[in-house]
């Protein structure tokens, strides 16, 4: 699962205004609420969303090594041009996008020492969080699966 997983689903909002904080027509800032408290809810109790130019991330640790899931819409023509700042399509009008990541950024010199040396697995880790997303997302009856656009 380590490209992601697309869906549908009726249950997240998109709210006038917020691809301000990311690009026009970049979603998914329910989403990654709804996903940052079940995150919070398994033990990642630091999970924070935070936006960014794709979309928003669920920071789910942010320590020796970074794990996040990246949520956002599929950008379609489409959706691109209709975009309409003032009216937003409905949350249930668009495909969703989940990707799991775990990285050691360089900035984190002794742990990224330890990644080059091998003492530190990122597959495993990202594994782990994708196995978790997984089962957050098949908890869901709304959510309804669907294959990459």
């Amino acid at each position: 699962m380590n490209q992601g997983r697309w869906f549908t689903s009726n249950i997240f909002e998109i709210a006038k205004g917020e691809d301000e904080a990311t690009n026009p027509a970049c979603y998914g800032k329910n989403l990654a609420e709804w996903l940052c408290k079940e995150f919070q809810s398994i033990g990642y109790t630091n999970a924070e969303v935070i936006p960014e130019d794709w979309g928003w991330c669920v920071m789910c640790s942010n320590n020796e090594i970074m794990l996040w899931v990246g949520c956002s819409n599929v950008q379609t023509e489409e959706l691109r041009n209709s975009y309409d700042p003032e009216n937003p399509p409905q949350g249930n009008e668009v495909v969703w996008h989940v990707f799991p990541c775990a990285e050691v950024p360089i900035f984190r010199f002794v742990a990224f020492i330890k990644k080059l040396l091998g003492k530190i697995n990122v597959q495993q880790h990202t594994n782990k969080l994708a196995n978790e997303l997984e089962q957050i997302l098949k908890n869901e009856k709304s959510i309804r699966f669907c294959q990459e656009p």
